[in-house]
């Protein structure tokens, strides 16, 4: 099932504005992908989302990553199937609780949108109304 399909299949959301794009349903998943659904500004063939992962990984693993999930701003270019990142905050706790820390990234520069990955699942939402 695509990533894509899997949120327009999602019976609501989850903790609160937050609706499931990927769930782990096999073993090589190690995280949950939420996208904001009602935050998703548009101008002219820019579009802007927040998503938010959830890493599920062992207790030993969590400690020494010190990051138990993330979110993440993008901006895509629906046009030219292009994306930059505009933020990125990781935090000690699962969905988006606990300390937070501010994440550098590349605001001035686009890349294209990969076939096959989240990014191109992101864009699909992101740019599904233009």
């Amino acid at each position: 099932m695509s990533l894509t399909t899997l949120l327009l299949l999602s019976s609501g959301s989850a903790y609160g504005e937050w609706v499931v794009v990927e769930k782990p349903n096999r073993e090589s998943v190690t995280q949950t992908v939420y996208v904001d659904l009602d935050t998703i500004p548009r101008k002219g063939k820019l579009v802007s989302i927040w998503y938010l992962i959830d890493y599920h990984h062992s207790h030993q693993l969590e400690l020494l990553m010190g990051v138990s999930s993330s979110k993440t701003r993008k901006q895509f270019d629906c046009a030219n199937k292009l994306l930059r990142w505009l933020a990125c905050i990781e935090f000690s706790g699962h969905m988006g609780a606990g300390l937070a820390t501010n994440k550098d990234v590349d605001k001035d520069n686009w890349y294209p949108v990969e076939p096959v990955s989240l990014d191109h699942a992101l864009w699909k939402v992101a740019c599904a109304k233009m």
